[in-house]
């Protein structure tokens, strides 16, 4: 048999916070605030009869019943900031990652404090004399069997506890809380195992055929021999105080069994880097830390019980000791507080749990067979084989991804703010010789402005088993690969807005998962997508993207456009070089008195944050260097800047050219206060072979010196030329180094589709409706079939369909138990009929047929999508350079009910709007739709639950100042 060194399941199964702590939840359910935070999570139980007899075993328990004490009032806990080392919300703040201004930021939570921290400062081991003989502590000679020990299971079958019972005793002179602990432990272990420790006077104890128990006592440190040493009685000693926690017993009582330290592993080099000349006792040879010839049966776990904190035996305490080879894991090492999801797995595996079992089932997606027979599924999973998942209604699922397919996930009314009191689960799948991609196309979750989520997505892609990081902030084109350890065709992703359901939410994340070859992880294509061959890969680029890597300007009469909204990726990126990043930002920026209050076009821009830590002089570069130009021609550069703040702090802008033919150029620059106001600005870019451009921004004297730039354009001709009649495409931003992998990726966002421009003939008024009412004129039509553009590569994917929307519908659909029954509005309808002739995925489109005026847009429609075999509804919009984007999505069966829906379009050129209708799996697939209407400015907030109170409480405001005023004249 193989083994691998002990796992704790961080995010697993079982959470546990010691029971001798002071920890207190008040009798009214909330938390007692006053003093350093402390919060219980308690061991569940359950009574069953198993084999003829009364069990009493712990209940597998979801992270929300786990922390069921914080949810509804988490944010007010976070913001109390006085987090105790071994509390609940210290444990959910280890793996969040806060990225806001340009900068990612973790809590500070002081763990070389908490008691799994002493426990492992503590923890001494002993080795039998045959293992320090091995390891070459001693000599053969040498009859000393005292001193110290090791972890990951052992090989010798010897030494493992006949029958997995383990015969216990305690010492009288062990305190309260000590037995207490242990009894927890023992617990544990018990039921999450087929192991059992017992009294050595029971029955089971009685029934193995030897002299051989385990005595807890009161010792010096905390330590344990590894497996079972055949001396008769061995010791494990849990030092009071200092030692005295469930999750320091269950590692020591986890080497009684056979297991040595996961640092210890064979293939720890691969996971993380061991700095010996930092390690007391020896360094590299402190038996702690010494490569071990175990048998590592499951993937290295670096959130295992039996995994060091990176700082324990450290000389230099601010230094580490070790280091994850994978940052965005490091939060794991150390902090299990219990038996982790992977420890429960090993230990079942070794100790051969499942061989009584007759027809064990084939459990699936990371899970396991326990000593019931039964799966245990990874956190967030649940069902007979682990293939559902454990999410709030009306968020989640499970996808299904065919080979190189994609799809997308957004939170709960995207772009709109999303839902608060959500624990959404998706379980991402691809055919097994498959890699899963995640890019973060967008995202801006809530969180306390610096250093901790209110709100969060965890991305678990390395162990299914395993926390990954909660992400939150504010992030563009971040990518996650699945790692080949465990299941590399399988990601499990976690949104949570339930702990803190005080604080508001945010506009959410749009996300595009892949499958993918394992060439094509880490790839290298910029601005296309990769596909395995039989030697490597090649990217297949967007229009007007050429080369082997999707980064040359091939389309010499295409432009660059960026305005920071949106998905994907930009011709504009931050470099790793400079001092400080460009920061994406919505609103005003963080100081008063500086920056701009809004974006120049859209809602997003980007700008330089110049408070602390940034000191004068500090340059912020943003750089095109990721796209190559091959051809020299003249083009026009377009941007709008915002230079607010004091006369006497402000920095400088500047905007640089360069080429394989001319160094660093000056082509624009400003200094000081240019008003509170954004400024337009055409710069004409000379001739030049392979041309870069970057945008300079330097810090000034104080924070008052904010710097922000939006709308930016390169355009394929002179400045003062008229603007020819090209294919042009849209690109949006993205960051250098925000990859969770060593090597960034940049791809294309699963919504962009480049169309071929269009030259609508008329203009629209302000406000246009259609109600599909006979007689009344509607902006909407089907596609005519005669003006399908056709490119080398096929129809597009908007510019043609399968059949019509019916329209002019009145009363119920053709089809029973589908469709609507009557209009939203009025007394007519369109609808899409699923009937036969139609086929699962046939598509009817409708488009408006006319332009809007370039600026925000309210778009409101009327949905019905009843039926079993309801198939899907997507809204898109494009412009006139050719670019589109979906912003509506909806699947499924939505109930027999119209439902109302409201988008905001940022300012677009040439906007046109298109609504799909995908037939379902049955005729009963209706999809109906009902007053559409288009109107210039914000949209107001009529789909978000508010009351018409609430709606008018600006008025009402106006009338008593009013009312006020006039009393007191």
């Amino acid at each position: 048999m193989v083994t691998s060194s002990v796992f704790i399941l961080f995010c697993g199964v079982l959470f546990l916070i010691d029971s001798s702590s002071s920890e207190k939840v008040v009798g009214n359910g909330r938390l007692n605030l006053r003093g350093p935070l402390k919060v219980h999570s308690k061991l569940w139980h359950n009574k069953k009869i198993e084999n003829g007899r009364i069990r009493r075993h712990v209940i597998h328990i979801s992270k929300k019943e786990r922390y069921k004490n914080l949810i509804g009032h988490g944010g007010s806990v976070i913001d109390k900031k006085a987090y105790d080392p071994d509390s609940v919300i210290a444990d959910i703040l280890a793996g969040m990652f806060v990225k806001r201004n340009g900068i990612e930021r973790t809590p500070h939570i002081d763990f070389q404090h908490s008691k799994r921290f002493r426990g492992q400062q503590l923890d001494t081991h002993k080795l039998t004399h045959k293992q320090k003989v091995k390891f070459g502590i001693e000599s053969e000679k040498s009859k000393d069997i005292r001193k110290r020990k090791k972890r990951n299971f052992v090989k010798d079958d010897s030494q493992l506890w006949t029958n997995g019972i383990v015969p216990y005793t305690m010492d009288a002179n062990l305190s309260n809380d000590t037995r207490d602990v242990l009894q927890h432990s023992i617990e544990i272990m018990n039921n999450l195992t087929c192991v059992r420790f017992v009294p050595d006077d029971s029955a089971l104890a009685r029934s193995v055929q030897h002299q051989n128990k385990v005595r807890f006592l009161n010792g010096v440190g905390c330590w344990s021999y590894v497996g079972m040493i055949n001396y008769g009685t061995q010791g494990i000693s849990l030092q009071d105080p200092g030692c005295i926690s469930i999750g320091t017993a269950i590692h020591e009582m986890d080497h009684a069994l056979g297991m040595w330290h996961e640092q210890n592993r064979g293939d720890r080099d691969t996971y993380i880097e061991v700095y010996g000349d930092n390690i007391r006792d020896g360094g590299l040879n402190n038996i702690n830390y010494k490569l071990m010839d175990t048998r590592d049966t499951y993937p290295y776990d670096i959130s295992s019980v039996l995994q060091y904190s990176f700082r324990a035996f450290a000389v230099d305490r601010s230094q580490p000791t070790m280091r994850s080879k994978d940052p965005r894991l490091a939060f794991l090492a150390g902090k299990a507080t219990g038996l982790m999801f992977y420890d429960a797995k090993e230990i079942t595996y070794v100790y051969n749990c499942t061989q009584n079992c007759a027809n064990p089932p084939n459990c699936q997606n990371g899970g396991y067979v326990d000593q019931y027979c039964r799966c245990r599924c990874p956190p967030g999973l649940t069902g007979t084989l682990c293939t559902s998942v454990v999410s709030s209604p009306g968020c989640g699922g499970v996808l299904s991804l065919s080979p190189d397919g994609e799809a997308t996930i957004t939170s709960s009314n995207y772009p709109q703010n999303y839902n608060l009191g959500e624990e959404c689960v998706w379980l991402v799948k691809a055919q097994s010789d498959k890699h899963i991609q995640m890019t973060i196309d967008f995202m801006d979750v809530s969180d306390n402005g610096y250093d901790t989520c209110y709100h969060w997505l965890e991305v678990r892609y390395n162990l299914m088993g395993q926390d990954g990081p909660e992400l939150c902030g504010l992030r563009k084109a971040e990518n996650y690969f699945t790692t080949p350890d465990e299941m590399k065709n399988a990601m499990i992703l976690k949104f949570n807005s339930i702990i803190s359901s005080d604080r508001p939410s945010s506009a959410g994340f749009h996300l595009t998962v892949r499958s993918i070859g394992t060439s094509c992880v880490d790839h290298p294509c910029k601005f296309g997508k990769c596909f395995v061959t039989s030697t490597s890969y090649r990217c297949q680029c967007q229009p007007g993207y050429g080369g082997t890597n999707c980064d040359e300007i091939v389309d010499n009469n295409m432009y660059l456009y960026a305005n920071f909204d949106g998905t994907g990726i930009s011709f504009l990126q931050n470099i790793p070089t400079d001092n400080f990043d460009w920061t994406l930002n919505s609103g005003g920026t963080p100081s008063t008195s500086t920056g701009p209050s809004s974006a120049h076009s859209g809602k997003y821009y980007m700008y330089i944050e110049t408070s602390q830590p940034r000191s004068q002089g500090d340059k912020a570069i943003l750089s095109s260097s990721i796209v190559k130009f091959p051809t020299a021609q003249e083009r026009c550069l377009r941007f709008a800047y915002h230079m607010y703040g004091s006369d006497s702090m402000m920095g400088s802008l500047a905007v640089y050219f360069h080429s394989s033919s001319i160094s660093k150029t000056l082509a624009f620059t400003k200094t000081g206060n240019q008003g509170n106001q954004w400024n337009q600005v055409e710069v004409n870019v000379p001739v030049l072979q392979n041309l870069q451009v970057s945008f300079e921004g330097v810090a000034g004297s104080g924070y008052l010196s904010d710097i922000a730039i939006d709308s930016v354009e390169l355009r394929s001709h002179n400045c003062s030329s008229p603007r020819p009649p090209t294919i042009t495409y849209t690109i949006e931003p993205t960051e250098i180094g925000t990859t969770a992998s060593d090597n960034p990726t940049v791809d294309v966002t699963a919504e962009v589709t480049n169309l071929p421009s269009t030259s609508p003939q008329t203009s629209l008024p302000d406000k246009v409706t259609c109600g599909f009412e006979s007689g009344q004129a509607c902006f909407l039509r089907n596609l005519v079939k005669e003006t399908i553009i056709q490119t080398e590569q096929g129809p597009m994917n908007l510019q043609s369909d399968d059949f019509d929307w019916i329209t002019g519908q009145t009363g119920q659909t053709p089809s029973p138990q589908t469709g609507p029954s009557a209009a939203y509005k009025g007394s007519q309808y369109a609808f899409i009929e699923a009937s036969s002739p139609r086929n699962y995925g046939d598509r009817a489109i409708l488009k408006t047929g006319v332009v809007f005026k370039e600026t925000t847009q309210c778009l409101s429609f009327s949905y019905h999508m009843f039926g079993d075999g309801a198939g899907q509804l997507n809204v898109y919009y494009s412009s006139s350079n050719g670019t589109m984007g979906r912003i509506f999505h909806k699947a499924g069966n939505q109930e027999n009910a119209w439902k109302l829906e409201t988008i905001e379009i940022p300012p677009t050129k040439g906007l046109q709007i298109y609504f799909e209708g995908i037939c379902g799996t049955t005729y009963q697939s209706d999809i109906a739709l009902d007053e559409a209407i288009v109107s210039e400015g914000l949209c107001a907030n009529t789909t978000n639950g508010q009351s018409g109170v609430f709606q008018l409480f600006p008025v009402l405001v106006l009338i008593i100042l009013s009312q006020l005023i006039a009393y007191f004249t």
